[in-house]
């Protein structure tokens, strides 16, 4: 008797399954595509010296969001940084070398790494 009872139920969750969409077998949820935040806009003073110094000057960055900013001083050294998100690169291209993600003062890039960056992308381009 209890061995009727037992198939009834697996014949009874076969019939449930099939009239879900699967044949006893669960089935699991498609896999929600993932939303890339869009860029927001970013800003701050890139300095050739640590300690916000500007022995070889100093450079804007700022932007709108999404978009790579060459950057022309011959040393990075600190940023004073006012909003947003800045991606660092040592590369030329804002895709190549080493990246680092900024959103507060930086007093000493060198210490990070990055005293020759390149270029930095306006965002964060790691999440794009």
């Amino acid at each position: 008797m209890l061995r009727k009872f037992a198939l009834s139920l697996a014949a009874l969750g076969a019939v449930g399954a099939a009239a879900l969409g699967g044949v006893g077998v669960a089935q699991a949820a498609p896999a929600t595509p993932v939303a890339h935040p869009v860029a927001a806009p970013a800003g701050g003073i890139l300095d050739s010296g640590i300690n916000f110094s500007e022995p070889k000057g100093s450079q804007g960055i700022g932007g709108d969001g999404g978009e790579c900013i060459t950057v022309t001083l011959p040393t990075t050294g600190s940023l004073q940084h006012f909003d947003g998100t800045l991606t660092f690169w040592t590369g030329s291209d804002c895709k190549r070398g080493k990246s680092l993600v900024v959103d507060k003062n930086e007093a000493n890039l060198t210490k990070l790494g990055f005293g020759k960056t390149k270029s930095i992308f306006i965002g964060d381009n790691h999440r794009r």
